[in-house]
């Protein structure tokens, strides 16, 4: 009975991981079929996560963390034209309260 609680419990602890997954890392589809492949893309996205945590966290902004990967990808996707000493714009955003979906 103790061996099949532990398996259980170790069972459980994989579920819990998933859905930490599913919720933070937004992953939508995996990209390649093999082990490999998936590990590297679930590796890939919780470095991307550290790293937007670790910014929020050192940036001493108390938006959410949602909030601030909205910003992030906003300002990926801009474009930097092949000027030197060219500054492209950092776009804001207004923190609307918790009632924000987004």
């Amino acid at each position: 009975a103790e061996i099949i609680a532990e398996l259980y419990k170790a069972r459980w602890e994989i579920e819990l991981f998933f859905k930490w997954i599913k919720q933070n890392l937004k992953l939508k589809k995996f990209l390649g079929k093999s082990e490999n492949s998936v590990k590297i893309q679930i590796v890939t996205a919780m470095i991307a996560y550290l790293l937007v945590q670790i910014y929020k966290n050192n940036s001493g902004d108390d938006k959410r963390l949602q909030l601030v990967l909205v910003w992030v990808r906003c300002n990926l996707n801009i474009k930097v034209p092949k000027f030197k000493n060219y500054t492209p714009p950092i776009y804001q955003f207004e923190d609307y309260g918790e009632g924000v979906q987004l």
